[in-house]
């Protein structure tokens, strides 16, 4: 039986986008961009994790920054134009993104949600995102990643 493709890829497809599919054995236990950027070899800072919100103003709304990165909670705030904010709890993931928690991709969730990517990452050659299935990640360059979530960039963080 052929695998299911997954949502996310099937938008890169769709849009003919560059990326590299990863497949790695992951933890069940840490769920972490700490974690994932050791199990792949990868660099922290472009390990991407990917926060769903739920505001004020908006029903949803996704912030994709790097595994080293805090959100800066007035940027967040001003940003997504929401004063009150929440990230979405782990047992609501799957209903409201059709993902699940430590997997979750910016690309091809069950509806398309403003996305917010931290504008720091703009000066990495690539990033790594979820897939949305555990055990896959997705490196593509950060504007593939903005072109293809429809998001913008913008600024999160707290400055270094």
């Amino acid at each position: 039986m052929a695998e299911t493709p997954l949502s996310s890829i099937a938008v890169l497809e769709r849009l003919g986008a560059e990326y590299e599919r990863i497949d790695f054995d992951p933890d069940p236990h840490d769920h972490s961009a700490v974690r994932l950027a050791a199990l792949i070899d990868e660099p922290l800072e472009t390990t991407m994790k990917t926060l769903v919100l739920r505001g004020d103003k908006r029903q949803y709304f996704v912030c994709v920054m790097a595994g080293t990165s805090t959100m800066d909670m007035k940027k967040v705030a001003a940003v997504s134009g929401c004063r009150k904010w929440s990230m979405v709890r782990q047992e609501q993931m799957v209903d409201v993104t059709g993902y699940v928690r430590g997997s979750c991709s910016p690309l091809g969730m069950r509806e398309v949600f403003p996305t917010f990517i931290d504008a720091t990452i703009q000066h990495h050659n690539h990033v790594v995102v979820g897939s949305g299935a555990p055990g896959v990640v997705l490196r593509m360059s950060p504007d593939t990643l903005r072109n293809a979530s429809g998001g913008q960039f913008a600024d999160l963080v707290p400055p270094l």
